[in-house]
């Protein structure tokens, strides 16, 4: 199953609230999960293209990104988060550099957390054609240092976009596109021979 959505700016899609005739529950994104994602911090102006697989049954994530400072395209960094070793493996295509880091931060799997409250659900597409538009689900909630706003399909659970607010880093924008249950290649999670030489 792949859902193709670009979430953009309500100027530019058409977006039509619905009344949901029950709160939509709380929900995880699949265990097994492939797209690509974008994060921008406009105060910062800083943003990165990335292309992910999600583990959450070995909880291990992939990440090749592409850093953006303005218009400036940086090199390229593919992550490798190990959370059952506590690892964090960087690699750098352009050079073939790794470098190995503790990975402290406990696996925090892509959920609506427990403190989510349902906001509204809309359609996102054409609303005249069922085939063309994608129902989904807004929820609002709070953290340790600021607030969050996130989209998540109302069928499947996939994430679509979530906002973060803080007084320290402002604003973050993160938004999904091309998402695919499953893993094609299960070896995508292991680090490069280099990881394991140079450290």
């Amino acid at each position: 199953m792949k859902l193709l959505v670009a979430v953009l700016s309500c100027c530019s899609l058409s977006v039509l609230v619905v009344a949901a005739k029950d709160t939509p529950r709380r929900c995880d994104a699949p265990k097994l999960l492939e797209g690509q994602q974008y994060v921008v911090n406009p105060i910062k102006g800083q943003a990165e293209i990335m292309k992910f697989s999600y583990d959450a049954i070995q909880k291990r994530v992939y990440v090749a990104r592409t850093p953006f400072t303005g218009v400036v395209m940086k090199d390229p960094i593919v992550d490798y988060l190990l959370f059952n070793e506590a690892a964090l493996y960087q690699f750098y295509p352009k050079n073939g550099s790794c470098v190995k880091y503790p990975l402290r931060d406990p696996f925090r799997p892509i959920a609506i957390p427990e403190n989510a409250t349902f906001v509204s659900q809309m359609y996102i597409g054409d609303s005249s054609n069922p085939n063309d538009r994608v129902l989904f689900n807004v929820w609002v909630g709070a953290f340790d240092s600021g607030t969050y706003s996130m989209s998540y399909s109302a069928h499947g659970c996939f994430p679509l976009s979530i906002i973060y607010e803080s007084k320290e880093v402002g604003w973050i924008l993160e938004s999904f596109t091309d998402l695919t249950k499953g893993i094609r290649d299960p070896d995508i999670f292991k680090p490069p021979p280099a990881c394991f030489h140079q450290n």
